[in-house]
């Protein structure tokens, strides 16, 4: 259940660091901010921005809340389960979605960056990578990243 910080901040956060909520709370008292700023679970401090921040804004786009740390993040995806057919307890299903998410330093992005290298390969990103970048990105892609280890 989320946490209504005040009525300009939500966090769905079990545990955040008190700079991150301090950083996402002054973002949420900017004037262009339309409703309120939502704090994801894996929200920690950005530069410029919270990454992991929903930040809804009137007639603005906030250049250091776009992409400052791509990679990080989490996904949403629409099942055809009900919560009735869920168990109590999800926990055993926890080894099993990190087994089939790689995700971490050296954790399972090796096959993921030979599919990355090949799919690269035949699709190439709009704008120019330089080799360190063009590395990065095949070790990390597909994968919820590394943080900032590679």
């Amino acid at each position: 259940m989320p946490t209504v910080v005040n009525d300009k901040l939500i966090s769905w956060a079990s545990d955040i660091d008190p700079k991150t909520l301090r950083q996402a709370e002054k973002t949420a008292r900017l004037l262009i901010v339309e409703g309120h700023v939502a704090l994801m679970p894996d929200a920690h401090v950005g530069i410029g921005a919270t990454v992991g921040s929903v930040i809804p804004t009137r007639s603005a786009v906030i250049p250091s809340a776009v992409g400052v740390d791509i990679g990080c993040g989490m996904v949403a995806a629409d099942l055809d389960v009900t919560a009735a057919q869920l168990p109590d307890d999800l926990e055993p299903l926890l080894d099993r979605i990190e087994a089939a998410v790689p995700a971490g330093v050296g954790k399972g992005h090796d096959s993921v960056g030979r599919n990355a290298e090949r799919w690269l390969a035949l699709h190439r990103p709009a704008t120019d990578m330089s080799g360190d970048q063009a590395k990065k990105a095949a070790i990390q892609f597909g994968t919820l990243g590394s943080g900032n280890h590679f």
